[in-house]
C-alpha cells in the first residue's frame, strides 16, 4: 500500500535508541526473459507426500508492475487426495521493490543518518547490485 514503507521505516527509528542501528536487507528481483512478457498463467509444481500418499500442489501466476515497482504474484497451495482437493489456501504476495538512491531518501525522510550500503560479500555495494543491505543509524542525541 502507498505510504507502508514510509511508515514502517518512521516505527523502526522511533523504536531504536539514539545511536542504535537497523539493518534492512534488500532486493531488486531479476526480470528473467519471460517476466516482460508475463500473463499471469499458472505455473504449477507437484509431489507426492510420502507420509500419506497425498499430492502436494503448489501454483504460481505473477505478472510485473514496472512503475509502481512491484511485482503482484498470486500463490496457491493444495492437498489432494483420491484425486480431490481436502485442502486449498490461496494467497497474494506483492514485493516491492526500491532502488539504493530511492531506499536513501526514505531513510532520510524517516530520520536516519547518513546509512551504510553493503554488497552481499560485505563490501560497499555497487549502484546496480540486485541486493544490497543498507546499515541505518539513528543519530545520537547531541548534548
Amino acid at each position: 500500500m502507498p505510504g507502508d514503507a514510509e511508515r514502517t521505516l518512521q516505527r523502526i527509528f522511533h523504536h531504536l535508541e539514539p545511536g542504535g542501528r537497523a539493518i534492512i536487507p534488500l532486493y531488486i528481483p531479476p526480470l528473467s526473459p519471460d517476466a516482460e512478457n508475463a500473463t499471469d498463467q499458472w505455473r504449477i509444481r507437484e509431489r507426492v507426500r510420502p507420509s500419506d500418499g497425498a499430492t502436494l500442489r503448489v501454483g504460481e501466476r505473477f505478472h510485473f508492475d514496472s512503475p509502481r515497482q512491484m511485482r503482484v504474484s498470486t500463490l496457491r497451495y493444495e492437498v489432494i487426495r483420491d484425486g480431490a482437493i481436502v485442502q486449498e489456501v490461496e494467497r497474494p504476495w506483492l514485493l516491492r521493490w526500491y532502488s539504493q538512491p530511492q531506499f536513501r531518501r526514505l531513510l532520510h525522510e524517516a530520520g536516519f543518518g547518513s546509512p551504510r550500503v553493503l554488497g552481499e560479500d560485505g563490501n560497499p555495494a555497487h549502484d546496480d547490485a540486485p541486493a544490497f543491505v543498507f546499515i541505518a543509524s539513528r543519530p545520537p542525541v547531541s548534548a
